[in-house]
């Protein structure tokens, strides 16, 4: 399939070094659920998608730092993929917490009572009042706000559950 490589700026990238950034990048490059989502695009696109993964993934990551009540904010599907990604990076991640929040901030699984509920829509306008660059189509947060359809594979269940990131005990 060919698609047209979007210009999006990687507006989050530096809160890592390059050569995390590449080893994340290249961890999602390989993720099955990923592949759900983009396996049927080129290489290149896939990279770009990839990439603005980890850029939104930081983000959200940074806006759960930020905000004193982090738990009522819900990663899009895509930037869990994300979120999922940078956890493997055990001792990473931790220094990047510790950077953004002065703290773990750890991911509670929808199934957990204590799991956010808010929508993306809360997410995006959160992240945009903070000045933090954010990436609408990984959010499913056109002008009309969030849909299920912008953030689900092509075929198989919509995957817009939420899941939350809350402080560190």
């Amino acid at each position: 399939m060919t698609t047209q490589i979007s210009r999006t700026v990687l507006g989050n990238k530096e809160l890592v070094g390059d050569r995390l950034w590449h080893r994340l990048v290249g961890r999602i490059l390989t993720d099955l659920e990923f592949w759900q989502y983009f396996g049927e695009h080129e290489e290149q696109v896939r990279r770009r998608w990839a990439e603005r993964i980890v850029d939104q993934t930081l983000a959200y990551l940074r806006l759960c730092g930020e905000d004193p009540d982090p738990g009522r904010y819900s990663p899009s599907p895509l930037v869990d993929i994300g979120w999922h990604t940078f956890i493997l990076y055990t001792v990473e991640y931790a220094d990047f917490c510790t950077q953004v929040a002065d703290r773990f901030i750890h991911h509670r699984p929808l199934d957990d009572e204590d799991a956010g509920s808010g929508g993306t829509a809360d997410v995006v306008a959160a992240m945009k009042a903070r000045g933090i660059t954010v990436d609408d189509a990984l959010w499913g947060a056109g002008p009309a706000g969030s849909t299920c359809a912008r953030c689900s594979p092509p075929s198989g269940p919509k995957l817009c559950a939420p899941q939350s990131c809350s402080p560190g005990s």
